[in-house]
């Protein structure tokens, strides 16, 4: 399908996909970017893994096309081995894995068309983001499955120096990684959670505590190797910080705006939840809480804001207030 959708492609393409498809032939001139043109985020490894297609067949939009085609098939590689490892974890009998595995790598081959164009599309690293993110997820659980089957500590060691490669690399591509980060993040509080006890159970069979106790620390001593893994994968990022005042990483907190400044990330996020919280707060007797005024979105430090509008609650008989732009009505 996504050969058909290549040469049958609209030979017209949008503008972000032509700036990567030129970014991949200024690296082939000797060029050597690091972010994506005129922002500083999205890493350009998609232009790198473009520009060494067209060093073989010659820029063009079907050569596009064909790169994207082959990364995304990477995807499907990974939706088998992580469905196994699925499998593996919930003991899934031989027929119902194996249906398993089909449905799911069926599902990341032949995908709606809508996510299957996407795929195709060269928009800076949303694909590569995408399988940076699954084989994460990938290999957290192959490291749990691992670790509760008291693999050597070097091995350990190994799995955890990949994580960190990945996460220091999906950092650079995209920082919407940060939504498998925090999925990584509660599946090792609920492996050690549930590992006392497992552990307790074992221990009533006979087993030492101080076995238990040795294998539970072998999964932590080797954690360490993740940072300079990490900081390996984060390298690009570190040296366009390095030269650029670290415009990457204060962009990446709050959008590149004084923290304390109107429309921040960080300032619009406590807005809003003060927002809610006066809204949804049970009214005080004979008295009003007191009015909000959010920032409009496209606002800019040192404006003056946006004339609010009053709504009022009919369950609690309170009234908050929010710019007049923001109503839909």
């Amino acid at each position: 399908m996504r050969l058909f959708l290549a040469i049958r492609h609209n030979p017209v393409i949008e503008g972000d996909e032509a700036l990567t498809g030129i970014q991949a032939e200024n690296i082939l001139h000797g060029e050597w970017p690091i972010y994506y043109y005129g922002q500083p985020y999205m890493g350009s490894l998609e232009a790198y893994i473009i520009a060494l297609f067209f060093a073989i067949a010659g820029p063009s939009v079907l050569v596009l096309r064909i790169a994207m085609s082959c990364t995304s098939l990477f995807l499907v590689w990974l939706t088998w081995h992580f469905g196994e490892a699925l499998a593996s974890e919930a003991g899934l009998r031989a027929g119902p894995r194996r249906l398993f595995l089909i449905v799911a790598t069926a599902i990341a081959a032949l995908p709606p068309l809508y996510d299957a164009v996407l795929e195709l599309r060269t928009y800076g690293g949303y694909t590569e983001a995408m399988i940076v993110m699954l084989w994460l997820l990938w290999a957290t659980l192959r490291l749990t499955q691992r670790w509760q089957q008291g693999a050597s500590r070097r091995e350990l060691a190994w799995r955890w120096a990949g994580i960190g490669l990945l996460i220091g690399l999906g950092l650079w591509i995209d920082p919407l990684i940060a939504y498998a980060l925090a999925t990584m993040a509660l599946w090792l509080a609920g492996f050690l959670w549930q590992a006392w006890p497992r552990q307790h159970k074992q221990s009533e069979r006979g087993q030492s505590k101080s076995n238990q106790w040795a294998r539970l620390k072998a999964g932590f001593f080797p954690a360490p190797a993740a940072l300079p893994s990490l900081l390996l994968g984060l390298g690009p990022a570190l040296i366009y910080g390095a030269q650029h005042s670290w415009e990457n990483f204060l962009y990446m907190l709050h959008a590149g705006h004084p923290i304390a400044a109107p429309g921040s990330r960080l300032h619009i996020l406590r807005e809003v939840v003060t927002f809610y919280t006066r809204c949804m707060a049970p009214p005080r007797q004979n008295r009003m809480p007191p009015l909000l005024e959010l920032p409009h979105p496209a606002q800019k430090p040192g404006q003056s804001r946006a004339h609010p509008i009053r709504v009022s609650s009919p369950s609690s008989g309170s009234r908050c207030c929010v710019p007049r732009s923001w109503c839909c009505c």
